[in-house]
């Protein structure tokens, strides 16, 4: 699989910001796709396609991750799109 021009992450970076779900829409209003991390307050970000606002996530997550000191300990990833009734929805959609 090749890397994704929008993603300039190590491995070991990418592995610890996989965890963390991110939501991403298309606003109108900023005719971009808006990214939002649930589980880190304030990480937020956009791009103007789907994979560059991936990209991006991931790249604000690693450096928020990077932000925290030994003394605050990251978040646990807990937001999920996953639980039952959202893979009882996508699952419905796909089918």
């Amino acid at each position: 699989m090749s890397k994704s021009p929008y993603n300039v992450l190590t491995e070991e970076e990418l592995d610890a910001v996989r965890p963390y779900a991110m939501v991403i829409e298309w606003s109108e209003e900023d005719e971009a796709f808006v990214v939002i991390v649930p589980d880190l307050v304030g990480c937020r970000t956009h791009g103007a396609t789907r994979e560059e606002a991936a990209g991006r996530g991931e790249e604000a997550i690693a450096s928020m991750l990077a932000a925290i000191t030994d003394d605050e300990p990251a978040p646990r990833p807990r937001f999920t799109a996953l639980d039952e009734a959202g893979y009882a929805l996508a699952t419905e959609r796909g089918a």
